[in-house]
């Protein structure tokens, strides 16, 4: 009788119920019994066709195993996901979703999220300020790297003279270095803020209490 081998991948509902995989497999295994076939070896290894199986049965049997194999779910889990995507954003692109900034921060504040997550480590964003609004003291517990990509912002950090930001400025900022800034111009200022760990602003008032 002859032997068949069969590569098998996982899909994205599989992947739901990863756990219960060696349980479809066995269920799988007495349907091909029931059906006269034999499927006596399943190998679960790790390249892109994860699960191999042997098996001998007639020709006749061979479509309405894998039908039913595939009804049961035995073979279910994602394909390896592929390399990661480039972006790229421009401070007016219609598709961008503004967030709401912190409540201490001038009413029309704005936080574009462009890369990462917020809640986690290295993450990128567009911050926008309406013109001729004050942003208040505050400080970050991560060190952010600036560019101001419209408007002109002026930034004093403590310790430090006042400087002036024009489009295409970059600015670093140390981690917990109080700052606060006023957009002079007509024009929201629009700063790209890549931030090393997770994203936050605590204004000087709370951080004294």
């Amino acid at each position: 009788m002859a032997t068949y081998i069969t590569l098998a991948i996982f899909t994205d509902q599989g992947i739901k119920s990863v756990k219960d995989t060696t349980k479809r497999a066995a269920a799988v295994q007495e349907v091909a019994k029931k059906l006269g076939a034999s499927m006596p070896q399943i190998y679960w290894i790790m390249i892109a066709h994860p699960l191999l199986t042997s098996r001998t049965l007639q020709g006749a049997l061979l479509c309405s195993l894998l039908f039913l194999g595939s009804l049961l779910g035995s073979f279910a889990q994602a394909q390896t996901p592929g390399p990661e995507q480039a972006v790229t954003h421009r401070a007016g692109d219609p598709q961008l979703k503004w967030g709401p900034c912190p409540a201490f921060l001038p009413k029309g504040c704005g936080i574009a999220v462009l890369h990462g997550d917020p809640s986690k480590d290295n993450v990128d964003v567009f911050f926008k300020v309406p013109a001729k609004s004050t942003v208040p003291l505050h400080w970050h517990t991560s060190a952010e790297r600036v560019v101001l990509v419209t408007g002109e912002l002026h930034v004093s950090y403590d310790g430090q003279k006042k400087v002036i930001l024009k489009s295409g400025t970059y600015a670093y900022g140390p981690a917990k270095l109080p700052h606060k800034a006023v957009c002079v111009s007509a024009v929201p200022c629009v700063l790209f803020i890549a931030f090393e760990s997770p994203l936050d602003a605590v204004p000087v008032e709370d951080a004294k209490k």
